[in-house]
């Protein structure tokens, strides 16, 4: 039975890796973009960057659903966040000292956001979130897009321009990471459920922590590697669009593929009041000043342990 669940426990680790290495793929392919169109880092990184280091939960997100999993799927974005804040954007900066701020990110950039990222709460306030509201979730999303691209002045010529002279090697790159996210995405979910019977954790607890930390490690490399190049741009954008593509276009098109109806939001309670404080905490520190410090990048990561330990316990009790 042990080495059942530790051989369960190893797959779940490569697979999980895997996915975070196949999302390096699509995410190198989509960086190119940037630097072919002569767009602004932000720009990318909100937008394009956030989508490709946020595809292991697309894809995770989305096998849980057509496997009638929803539930799994809504703690493991649920939890997504939480670790985008505290685990990922805390331990980023902690690792490089501090994360100066670029004067092209506004308060309202991070309000709008993380205002984004608690629309599901209140949708969820009926005790479930059904295809309409994913569908207002999705629509959320087609806005965000919109919004983004007339802002920034992304036109049709620059795109076709573009994939007339990079498209083929950028979009064979692109397959190549999107079959193997689907592969690797489809073992995560398996694996998780199968360690989570056999050590008898909560589907919900898996998802929150196990999948949600896995599913993240893009996200980490990406705010590392550009913390340290001191590109707040790239750091920024990548966070805020990851909370923002999570609570929107994910969970949007897993309530559309499979809806997901709760018995109880008590469970999910402790995770959106610390989603909260999180939230709180991250813009009063970006808001602040120019620069996001090792000490605020502790505040944050303590947070996130905090609420690991009290999620942790209070199943157990």
């Amino acid at each position: 039975m042990t080495e059942g669940i530790g051989m369960t426990l190893l797959l779940l680790l490569v697979m999980s890796l895997l996915l975070s290495k196949s999302a390096r793929m699509v995410t190198t392919s989509i960086q190119r973009l940037a630097v072919r169109l002569h767009i602004s880092h932000f720009f990318v990184s909100v937008l394009l960057l956030s989508v490709a280091t946020s595809l292991p939960e697309l894809f995770v997100g989305t096998v849980s659903a057509f496997e009638e999993k929803s539930v799994f799927a809504l703690g493991m974005l649920l939890g997504s966040n939480i670790a985008d804040i505290g685990l990922v954007a805390g331990g980023a900066t902690i690792l490089t000292r501090s994360v100066k701020i670029s004067k092209t990110i506004l308060s309202k950039d991070v309000l709008y956001a993380l205002g984004m990222s608690f629309i599901p709460v209140f949708l969820f306030l009926d005790g479930s979130l059904s295809r309409l509201d994913g569908i207002v979730l999705f629509g959320l999303f087609g806005l965000h897009i919109l919004k983004l691209t007339r802002e920034y002045k992304l036109t049709e010529h620059k795109l076709f321009d573009f994939i007339e002279r990079d498209g083929a090697k950028a979009l064979f790159t692109f397959l190549v990471g999107m079959v193997i996210l689907l592969i690797s995405a489809e073992a995560v979910v398996k694996l998780s459920v199968l360690a989570g019977t056999q050590l008898k954790i909560p589907l919900l607890l898996i998802g929150f922590f196990a999948v949600a930390i896995g599913t993240s490690l893009p996200e980490l490399g990406v705010e590392i590697a550009a913390a340290s190049k001191r590109d707040g741009e790239v750091f920024f954008g990548d966070v805020l669009g990851s909370l923002v593509t999570n609570s929107t276009l994910i969970l949007g098109l897993v309530a559309i593929i499979s809806p997901i109806v709760l018995e109880s939001i008590a469970p999910y309670l402790l995770a959106i009041f610390f989603l909260a404080i999180l939230s709180t905490f991250f813009f009063l520190f970006v808001r602040s000043k120019q620069t996001l410090s090792q000490g605020e990048g502790a505040v944050l990561l303590l947070f996130y342990v905090l609420f690991a330990i009290i999620e942790f316990v209070r199943t157990r009790i």
